[in-house]
């Protein structure tokens, strides 16, 4: 009888937490981003990059302002059917959507860069004009645990190269999707 009980007790205590996802594991670190294998309820390291600055000046064709990331491809590679679920720890009660962003990267010979500021004509006399928001990418967020946020792109990735950084640090956390293969 007393065996019944506790088994009663622990199905309404444990139980819950496993379906709540209380089990799953969790970042250790600020400002680090992983990507979450609900598969196999793993977080998965994605490649960490410093973005430098570059500017490329053009006499007739203007100013070009990029963030560069060495390497032209990550080694860190999703499916673009994949549910893609990204976890970061984040300080309590700031809003997920000012924290980080994720960006699309634009793939060169020898790096991944993304255009920042743009400028036409003649030695850039055309006006500087702010690219950043072209590179975002929309995500939704929700709270992943009670330290973590999970964002998630609204719409599925095509294929190509990302990353999710928060605005101000240099470091990137990349990863790269690859195209669906349908089965024939």
């Amino acid at each position: 009888m007393l065996l019944k009980q506790l088994l009663a007790v622990a199905s309404l205590t444990i139980l819950p937490n496993v379906m709540l996802g209380q089990d799953r594991p969790e970042p250790e670190y600020l400002n680090v981003a992983y990507a979450y294998d609900s598969g196999s309820n793993k977080l998965i390291n994605l490649e960490r990059e410093n973005a430098s600055a570059a500017a490329k000046v053009r006499v007739f064709r203007g100013i070009k302002g990029t963030s560069e990331i060495p390497g032209s491809k990550s080694q860190v590679r999703f499916s673009a059917d994949q549910k893609l679920i990204l976890v970061f720890k984040a300080p309590a009660g700031l809003d997920p959507q000012s924290l980080v962003e994720i960006v699309r990267l634009t793939p060169q010979k020898d790096h991944r860069e993304i255009l920042r500021l743009q400028s036409k004509g003649f030695m850039g006399m055309g006006g500087v004009k702010s690219e950043a928001d072209k590179a975002d990418v929309p995500f939704s967020s929700s709270k992943y645990s009670d330290t973590s946020i999970q964002v998630s792109p609204t719409e599925a990735l095509p294929a190509g190269e990302y990353a999710i950084h928060q605005p101000g640090n240099p470091t990137l956390f990349c990863f790269g999707i690859d195209a669906s293969v349908s089965p024939r």
